[in-house]
């Protein structure tokens, strides 16, 4: 009677210290993925920060650019060159509409 009472001390206390293992396992994971998750957010943050930083840059330097009209010459084969910077205003003028500055 004496050793099966043993028995039944010995795995009850086996299994209570199974069950609380997992419990802080589990614990520890949640706790560990939380901060995980915020940092992660953290990070995010910054990088959106920086990219509207530097699509505000990038606005500005378009914004310069497109700033004087090129007018479109009225003969494209007589000075090329006219054409190819009228060619290069309308793509930047593209480019600020599609960036919304």
């Amino acid at each position: 009677m004496r050793e099966r009472r043993a028995y039944v001390v010995l795995t009850s206390i086996a299994i209570a210290l199974a069950l609380a293992s997992l419990f802080w396992n589990s614990h520890q994971v949640q706790t560990d993925n939380a901060r995980w998750h915020q940092a992660i957010a953290a990070d995010d943050a910054h990088w959106r920060q920086a990219l509207a930083d530097t699509q505000r840059k990038f606005c500005g330097v378009v914004d310069g650019v497109t700033a004087v009209p090129v007018p479109r010459p009225a003969d494209a084969a007589a000075n090329p060159s006219r054409e190819t910077s009228y060619e290069w205003y309308e793509r930047f003028v593209t480019l600020h509409k599609s960036l919304g500055c």
